[in-house]
């Protein structure tokens, strides 16, 4: 689950909560408040850490919010293209930016031979 840290209706950093145990990792940090592309600075390690966790086996996996990262195919996508590849999870609920809604639809599609 991805938490936003918010000042002054500016947010300012990202972090990943891992659920039931409650671990967070920072997952990127603003570093201007221009309307730029490379506005956050993102942790590689954190995006590794979620990963693992995520592609655990499990009953359920919940994991938000897919973006501009996952549809160039970084950040979380490739642990959630290998959970959909292995089906190591029962069931995988996935919250999608609706910018973002029909890049997804088509990777999940792809991935499922469909």
């Amino acid at each position: 689950m991805e938490r936003a840290f918010v000042v002054r209706d500016h947010r300012i950093a990202y972090f990943f909560e891992s659920l039931p145990e409650h671990r967070f990792f920072l997952a990127a940090k603003r570093r201007h408040f221009e309307q730029k592309t490379d506005a956050f600075e993102f942790f590689p390690d954190a995006f590794l850490s979620a990963g693992k966790l995520i592609s655990r086996p499990a009953d359920w996996c919940f994991v938000d919010e897919l973006g501009i990262l996952e549809a160039d195919n970084k950040g979380l996508w490739p642990a959630i293209s290998k959970v959909l590849a292995e089906k190591t999870t029962k069931m995988l609920v996935l919250g999608i930016r609706g910018d973002r809604l029909d890049i997804f639809a088509q990777k999940i599609a792809e991935l499922q031979g469909i």
